[in-house]
């Protein structure tokens, strides 16, 4: 999970220094400091999707402070949800993200996590699924938003 870490640039650094206390003067300056750090990281993308899958709510991680880190919009979530998958044969995308212990693939977005089939279906279809949504195309860990059907969608194709 942090297989990037060791070529983290703030290895060597003191931690402290990644988690200042406050917004006084001297809190600010060694939050630039940490900053600075990160700045010239190899590894500053891979370091902040660490703490915003994890839900890290203290310190600087890829040179972004925990009260900036909340996605708050769509852009966000999609970005979220693209960066952890992959695309495979034919028109399949494989979820490389987090999975619930039921099996649901997910997101964290802001403090909770979302259904990473929830979010495919809205960015395939641009609405709010109704119940349950499924891949359609039976692909393991498939979440492809044109494979992904809710209530409704399917009762439609049921029908035709």
């Amino acid at each position: 999970m942090l297989d990037w870490f060791p070529y983290a640039a703030c290895q060597g650094s003191d931690v402290d220094l990644f988690f200042p206390v406050g917004k006084d003067a001297d809190a600010m300056q060694q939050a630039g400091d940490a900053k600075n750090i990160c700045r010239r990281c190899p590894v500053r993308l891979q370091c902040l999707d660490y703490a915003l899958t994890s839900g890290e709510q203290y310190g600087i991680w890829g040179g972004v402070e925990a009260d900036q880190r909340c996605p708050q919009d769509e852009g966000d979530l999609e970005r979220l949800f693209r960066s952890r998958t992959e695309a495979i044969d034919g028109s399949h995308l494989l979820w490389t993200g987090y999975v619930s212990r039921r099996g649901t693939p997910q997101v964290r977005h802001g403090t909770r996590n979302k259904s990473a089939y929830r979010i495919a279906f809205y960015l395939h279809h641009g609405r709010h699924p109704r119940g349950y949504v499924t891949s359609s195309c039976g692909q393991d860990g498939c979440v492809e938003p044109s494979h992904m059907q809710d209530e409704t969608t399917r009762t439609q194709q049921q029908s035709a």
